[in-house]
C-alpha cells in the first residue's frame, strides 16, 4: 500500500489538547471523522509519542584509544616540527582529524512511537460503536522504539571544539548543546521511521484482512497518463464473488473538487468479471483522482482508491519524514488517502 496524500489534522479550534482529552470517546471520534472526511481521506493514522526527556551520555569506546591517538600525535608531531617535515605533520593532523567521524558518544534514550491505522468508514458507522480509543475500527497497529543512539564528535562539536581536539582528546570535549540536541532528535526520528515502515511492511497481512468485507476484488487497476491529444484514463476490472452476490452498482469517480461522475459497470464475456476503461479529460498532472467501486448488495460494499496524477507510483511518493518536536507532545492524528 502507499499513501497518495497525508493531511495532519489539528485539534478543534474551540478546545486545547488537554481539553480535547476530556471529551467523550464518541465526541473525539466524531471530530476526527469529520476532519478526515473533509480532507478526502480513507484512513486515519493515530500516533502517540512517549519519551523520557532525559538522555544519558556515555563514552562509546574506551577513552584510552583516544588518549593513545593523542599521544602518538604529540610525539610524531613534535618530531615533524623539529625536523621541518610538513608532510609528516599533515599526516599526524589527518590521523587525529579522522577521529572526528568515529562514534565516540553513546546516548541512552527512551522514545516510543505507537501508531494505528483506522478505517474511516467504520468510524462513521454508529452501529459499530467504533472510536480511535476502543480500536474497533483499527486495521493494524505498530510500535517503534529507540533506546540507544551513537553520535560522532563531528556531529556534536563546533568549529572551536574541532580545533581544540588537536590538544584534548575528542571524547572528552562536551560539544555544542544545541547541535547535539538537534542531531539527537534527527537520529531518533530516522530510527523510529525506519522501524515504523518496516513493521507496517511486516503487518501487510493484517492490512489485507479487510479484503473479505466486500464480495469483489478490483484487479489490474491503473491511472494511465494521456499521450498527445488522448486524455488520462482509469482502467481495470472488477471480479465479483458470484457465491455472495451477482450484481455490481458501478463506479463513482471524482477529480479534484468536482462533482462525482457515475459510471455503470457491464459484465464481460466471463461471468462475474466487469472490465472498464474510463476516459478522464479533466485530469492533469497533480490532479487528485478518487475512485469508489460499489457493489449492488443491500449493505453496499465499497472499495476506494486515490491517486495523485503523475505522483502516485513514483519514487518521490515513497518519501516520508518523521520530525520530533523538542517540546513534549501528547498525541497526533493524520488522515491519509490509500
Amino acid at each position: 500500500f502507499s499513501f497518495t496524500r497525508v493531511t495532519a489534522m489539528p485539534y478543534p479550534e474551540e478546545a486545547s489538547a488537554e481539553a480535547f482529552a476530556a471529551w467523550t470517546p464518541e465526541r473525539q471520534a466524531r471530530h476526527w471523522r469529520e476532519a478526515a472526511t473533509a480532507s478526502g481521506a480513507d484512513l486515519v493514522l493515530s500516533g502517540v509519542l512517549r519519551y523520557d526527556p532525559i538522555a544519558h551520555s556515555l563514552l562509546a569506546h574506551p577513552a584510552v584509544h583516544a588518549l593513545w591517538i593523542q599521544l602518538i600525535g604529540f610525539s610524531v608531531g613534535s618530531v615533524a616540527i623539529r625536523n621541518d617535515i610538513p608532510l609528516l605533520l599533515a599526516g599526524v593532523l589527518g590521523l587525529e582529524a579522522s577521529e572526528w567521524w568515529r562514534d565516540d558518544r553513546l546516548y541512552l534514550v527512551e522514545v516510543g512511537l505507537d501508531c494505528s491505522l483506522h478505517d474511516i468508514s467504520m468510524l462513521g458507522d454508529a452501529g459499530a460503536g467504533a472510536s480511535i480509543g476502543n480500536r474497533r475500527a483499527e486495521l493494524t497497529s505498530v510500535a517503534a522504539l529507540s533506546d540507544q543512539v551513537k553520535m560522532s564528535f563531528h556531529e556534536r562539536a563546533t568549529v572551536v571544539e574541532h580545533a581544540l581536539s588537536f590538544l584534548v582528546p575528542a571524547p572528552f570535549l562536551g560539544g555544542d548543546a544545541e547541535k547535539e540536541h538537534h542531531n539527537l532528535r534527527e537520529t531518533v526520528a530516522a530510527e523510529l521511521l525506519g522501524e515504523w515502515v518496516q513493521q507496517f511492511a511486516l503487518r501487510e497481512q493484517d492490512l489485507q484482512r479487510a479484503r473479505g468485507m466486500v464480495p469483489f476484488e478490483v484487479e489490474e487497476l491503473s491511472l494511465v497518463p494521456g499521450k498527445g491529444a488522448e486524455p488520462w484514463a482509469l482502467t481495470g476490472q472488477v471480479r465479483l464473488d458470484l457465491r455472495q452476490l451477482d450484481l455490481m452498482d458501478g463506479l463513482r469517480i471524482q477529480v479534484d473538487q468536482n462533482p462525482a461522475r457515475v459510471e455503470a459497470l457491464d459484465e464481460g464475456e466471463t461471468p462475474g468479471l466487469f472490465p472498464f476503461h474510463v476516459s478522464l479529460p479533466t485530469v492533469r498532472e497533480g490532479s487528485s483522482v478518487r475512485l469508489d467501486v460499489r457493489d449492488g448488495g443491500l449493505r453496499q460494499g465499497v472499495r476506494t482508491f486515490t491517486w495523485i496524477a503523475g505522483l502516485t507510483g513514483t519514487r518521490l511518493e515513497k518519501v516520508l519524514r518523521v520530525k520530533l518536536a523538542p517540546s513534549p507532545a501528547v498525541s497526533h492524528h493524520a488522515a491519509g488517502a490509500l
